[in-house]
């Protein structure tokens, strides 16, 4: 794009916002003048209060008062003109064609320029010192004059040197530039986005949903989640939670949620504990890993720690090596803000002191060429800390985002959402990649058969299953016979049925939800006061409360359901699976 059309930047650069530095107000302006076409006429006069310099504008006169006169000519009428030009009062300038835009401006110290490309400039200047006269005759068309108290400078090229800056009074001759389309700055949308988040628990009435309802106030891709405390080790049938928990106590347990795009993304996933689960997704440029890890707490043994590590390295060792690995969880571990001698595993802005788990975590960390990305950008302390004690006088930052060495320039944010609430003590850990997730092509794709209750669907089908069937060969051997069978039906049914659509409605009421919002905004002031602590162990107990109520209703709908199915089934004689 053109240097001239080039739009100037405003005032300040947002984070990540390239191109050349700004130009100040005056500098724009006079770099507008030096670069335009004159296309209108405006004329704006600020009068002056000096009566000394009341005279008229002549011609043939000598300069009598200080002044700075711009005065831009039409280069299609310029050819045969002579300007004879002397400026007398700094309130008043002439534009020497109709077609040329003039706007007047008495200020002192506010005109700053910069070069000037190729234009029909006539640009005076006298100092307010002297009273010497000048008188320019300029008959050039593409000519830019500079005259001071001493010398006059023309440039017949089009091009001058940058003038000395202004101080005093003066008179400013603007034209506009005309407005151009600009190409705007894209930002890109190849961002995916891994939290961690301790809920205390799911194994409660509408736990999952509530957390499902806190997240979509969110963007997220991929949220790993401890102390689950469910049973198995499995997914759900939605197929946007996976978790990993102990065969029969209902103590620690991890899990993922997923968004829209990453359940579709999902290549495989491994339970492998109660405290380690894996998930590989299919990405661009790499497919990426997550391992989520719920680490033993404060009271647990060293045992139990170097246990809990050897399991993380293994889950490490698994993972391809060409697959970004992402590692998130709840550490129990706190690493503090001087990274002194452990500049390449964390930043310089942590949180809080370090204690001897946080430097197991730092040993790791280097063993395996890991950064904590939660370090890594400057932050509020309100979007560092990740636990607080009930009290609220304790806070650490012990959940943490953690991605390889050779991947944290692509980390672009990593910090806290204390606005999110699901009546735990700690807080959601979001953090921005650049990556993108890339859908897996699905393979088990279930068909709505009941569309074929429909005749004309019927009989379209029916038409196109035996015309399948006509074209398998009876020479081939039983296996090769089923797979050219089974082509037949899917084509069949592809070309007449569409997908079946497996979405799940929640069993939450508005009502509950409501109540849910109140309780998130009661625990964002619940340590101002007293009273304010007691409103927010109110609005826990009552949520609690209408979730079991409303689980129970639920319950009773669908037991009516099945029962009137079951009525349905034994009337017409069908068999009830």
């Amino acid at each position: 794009m053109c240097d001239q059309y080039r739009k100037s930047y405003r005032l300040g650069r947002r984070p990540g916002e390239q191109g050349p530095r700004p130009l100040s107000r005056n500098q724009d302006r006079v770099e507008k003048l030096a670069t335009g076409t004159a296309t209108t006429t405006t004329t704006k006069t600020k009068p002056t209060t000096d009566s000394s310099t009341a005279n008229a504008t002549t011609t043939n006169s000598s300069t009598a008062n200080p002044s700075i006169t711009i005065l831009t000519t039409n280069p299609t009428t310029a050819n045969s003109r002579k300007t004879n030009s002397t400026t007398v009062n700094p309130a008043t300038v002439k534009a020497k064609d109709s077609s040329t835009t003039t706007k007047t401006i008495t200020d002192p110290g506010r005109a700053k320029t910069r070069k000037p490309n190729q234009t029909t400039t006539n640009l005076t200047t006298a100092n307010s010192a002297t009273a010497n006269s000048a008188t320019t005759n300029s008959t050039t068309t593409n000519s830019v004059i500079v005259k001071t108290r001493d010398s006059v400078t023309t440039n017949t090229t089009g091009t001058s040197t940058r003038p000395a800056r202004i101080t005093n009074k003066s008179t400013i001759t603007i034209t506009k530039v005309p407005k151009c389309k600009t190409q705007k700055l894209k930002i890109t949308k190849n961002t995916l986005t891994v939290g961690t988040w301790n809920v205390r628990t799911l194994w409660a009435a509408g736990k999952l949903d509530l957390l499902r309802h806190e997240m979509n106030r969110y963007r997220y891709d991929i949220i790993g989640i401890s102390e689950v405390r469910w049973t198995g080790k499995r997914e759900i049938p939605r197929g946007d939670f996976i978790w990993s928990g102990e065969n029969s106590n209902h103590i620690r347990g991890v899990g993922i949620l997923l968004s829209t795009k990453a359940k579709k993304s999902l290549m495989s996933y491994n339970p492998i504990n109660s405290r380690i689960i894996m998930a590989r997704f299919n990405a661009t440029p790499f497919n990426v890993t997550i391992i989520h890890a719920y680490a033993p707490t404060s009271d647990s043994s060293e045992d139990d720690i170097e246990t809990f590590y050897n399991c993380v390295e293994e889950a490490i060792e698994k993972v391809p090596k060409k697959d970004v690995i992402i590692i998130t969880g709840d550490w129990n571990a706190k690493v503090g803000t001087d990274n002194t001698g452990w500049e390449s595993v964390m930043g310089r802005y942590g949180y809080g002191s370090r204690n001897e788990r946080g430097e197991r975590l730092l040993e790791f960390a280097a063993e395996h060429n890991l950064f904590i990305c939660n370090t890594r950008f400057q932050q509020t302390s309100n979007r560092k800390w990740t636990w607080e004690s009930p009290d609220g006088i304790h806070k650490n930052m012990i959940d943490l985002v953690i991605v390889q060495k050779r991947w944290k320039t692509s980390v672009t944010n990593c910090r806290t959402f204390q606005g999110a609430d699901i009546s735990s003590d700690h807080s959601l850990v979001l953090c921005n990649i650049k990556l993108k997730l890339k859908n897996k092509p699905r393979h088990n794709q279930r068909y709505d058969v009941s569309q074929l209750k429909d005749q004309t669907t019927r009989q379209s089908y029916q038409a196109r299953i035996e015309d399948n069937l006509k074209n398998i060969h009876s020479t081939c051997n039983l296996n090769e016979h089923a797979a050219q069978i089974e082509k037949a039906v899917k084509e069949a049914l592809q070309a007449t049925v569409t997908l079946e659509k497996t979405s799940k409605k929640s069993w939450i009421f508005d009502q509950t939800l409501d109540l849910t919002d109140k309780k998130r905004k009661a625990k964002q002031i619940k340590h101002l006061s007293a009273d304010s602590i007691k409103e927010y162990k109110n609005l826990c107990n009552k949520v609690k409360n209408r979730h079991d109520r409303t689980k129970k209703s639920g319950y009773k709908i669908n037991v009516k359901k099945l029962k009137k199915d079951y009525k349905l089934a034994t009337a017409e004689k069908r068999t009830v699976w």
